[in-house]
């Protein structure tokens, strides 16, 4: 077993800085930002409303790759203006990709007439719309639904069929006008398998846009409704299997995952008195669990994604009115049970934030938090990027943009972390060079950890270090060596206490980062 011994000093934790940004794209084409995600090859696709400064609205759909490098943009001019004070607009809410990389956008159509409206704008229309592009931007189809609500979520299953989920009137089967939810299934050239209509509400009940997920042969949607929220499934040929009511304390939706080995279905809601709920529904409906998360004050969720087959993880962020800062909480919990594996806080600079956005690396245990924060007054806003890594302590935070809002995040598999923005539409691909961690299981530990002077390296299991780098919380590298055989020990009393991220990296190419606290 080899021994290092490093002394260091730490400076105070703060916020990683724009440094970290690897590059971006600001303020594309004077437009809303809406979605991302990324292609099997890693590419980056992001998807907008506008232009903002127009009387029509369509829907912009760029690819870039991992460098940056603009590969196709598209726009399809869907609406227009039609008459004086009557508007037609579009607003894609969700993007994803099939298995040959063709890009699917769902979203919704809606029609405000200011000439009948008491109290302009309104609303009088809505209509489901769903895009397909080739991986090289070509339109494949333009579809509208103008009886099926607000398009919101989308998936595909392994034959590439498209479901969609909505929600809006719909009439029942006794020619009653009611508020429903709907599930529409495409085949991947645009024909349309089924729609399927459910009045998952009662009469005179309104519903809220709801939430999708698919596993094998099975698709579930649930939506709070006026007085209660509905989960329903069906499976993938339009055949209702069942609907279930969810504990009566939900207030908001935010998440659902579904096993899509056993089709066990997760939903994640924040709860009234405020706190975020996990209810496990098995795969026939039945309520196997609902777990309450006391976090002490009202709170914004968001996330609730397997981080691997046995786990999932999502975040909380408090809002308080008194003016207290606000924390993040991260929580990853048993799927069987629901109960707490790990758990973060992490306080942040505002008192009211929200947790917007929230993604996994696929396989290596990262996963990313976006948040959103104002003051009580609503200004100045920030949005502060958090990073997490379940198999050690790496952790890292970084601030963008203060003036606008974090929409989407997404993780491309050779953990490329992208950060989409809405009211000025960015994206920026930000530098993950901290959060990597190549180990499936830990192969050094630093002790002790928080350190007063010596931090012990020591090799459990006789792997040969190579090169070690320290990184202040700025990312900035303050110590590289090389020449590792024979140190013995490396003082660095002159930094100030507080944290550091020491990175292992292996003869065998390998890299491991901890985290270490300096009192």
């Amino acid at each position: 077993m080899k021994l290092f011994t490093l002394l260091f000093s730490l400076l105070s934790f703060s916020l990683i800085t724009a440094q970290n940004i690897n590059w971006e794209k600001l303020d594309i084409d004077n437009a809303l930002g809406k979605a991302t995600t990324v292609d099997n090859q890693g590419n980056v696709i992001t998807v907008g409303a506008g232009p903002m400064n127009t009387n029509s609205a369509g829907v912009f759909v760029k690819k870039y790759d991992a460098n940056g490098t603009l590969l196709f943009e598209s726009f399809e001019t869907a609406i227009q203006q039609q008459t004086s004070g009557v508007l037609e607009q579009a607003r894609p809410l969700e993007v994803i990709t099939d298995s040959q990389d063709n890009i699917i956008v769902v979203g919704f159509r809606f029609h405000t007439d200011n000439t009948t409206c008491p109290l302009p704008p309104c609303i009088v229309t809505r209509s489901n719309k769903i895009w397909k592009f080739s991986p090289t931007g070509q339109l494949i189809f333009n579809k509208t639904f103008d009886d099926h609500g607000r398009g919101a979520f989308v998936g595909v299953d392994s034959n590439d069929n498209i479901f969609v989920n909505g929600t809006g009137l719909i009439t029942d089967t006794n020619n009653d006008t009611e508020f429903g939810t709907i599930l529409i299934k495409l085949a991947p050239d645009g024909t349309t398998l089924f729609t399927d209509v459910r009045d998952v509400v009662g009469t005179g009940n309104s519903i809220e846009m709801g939430v999708m997920d698919m596993g094998n042969n099975f698709v579930a949607v649930a939506n709070v409704t006026t007085f209660d929220t509905k989960l329903t499934a069906w499976d993938a040929s339009g055949n209702l299997l069942w609907t279930v009511t969810l504990d009566d304390s939900i207030d908001t939706l935010k998440s659902i995952s579904v096993d899509e080995t056993t089709n066990d279905t997760y939903i994640l809601a924040d709860s009234f008195p405020p706190n975020p709920i996990v209810s496990k529904i098995d795969s026939n409906g039945n309520i196997v669990y609902t777990q309450t998360y006391s976090l002490g004050e009202q709170v914004v969720s968001n996330g609730l994604e397997f981080i691997n087959s046995n786990q999932l993880v999502f975040a909380s962020a408090t809002w308080s009115d008194l003016g207290n800062d606000s924390t993040l909480h991260t929580n990853v919990i048993n799927t069987s049970d629901g109960s707490v594996a790990q758990n973060t806080t992490y306080t942040l600079a505002q008192n009211l934030s929200r947790v917007r956005a929230l993604e996994v690396h696929p396989s290596n245990g990262s996963y990313y938090v976006g948040i959103n924060s104002t003051t009580n007054g609503g200004m100045p806003s920030s949005g502060t990027l958090h990073a997490y890594n379940i198999n050690s302590n790496n952790e890292w935070h970084a601030t963008y943009n203060a003036s606008n809002d974090i929409r989407a995040l997404a993780v491309s598999v050779n953990n490329e972390v992208y950060l989409m923005t809405d009211n000025q539409w960015n994206l920026a691909q930000f530098s993950t060079t901290l959060s990597q961690d190549d180990f499936q299981t830990e192969h050094f530990k630093l002790y002790p950890n928080p350190v007063r002077q010596e931090l012990f390296i020591s090799s459990i299991d006789n792997t040969e270090l190579k090169s070690i780098q320290i990184y202040d919380v700025f990312g900035k590298m303050i110590w590289n060596t090389n020449t590792v055989k024979n140190i013995s020990g490396i003082n660095f009393s002159k930094y100030e206490n507080g944290v550091y991220f020491v990175k292992l990296n292996t003869k065998t190419g390998k890299a491991q980062t901890h985290k270490i606290i300096k009192q």
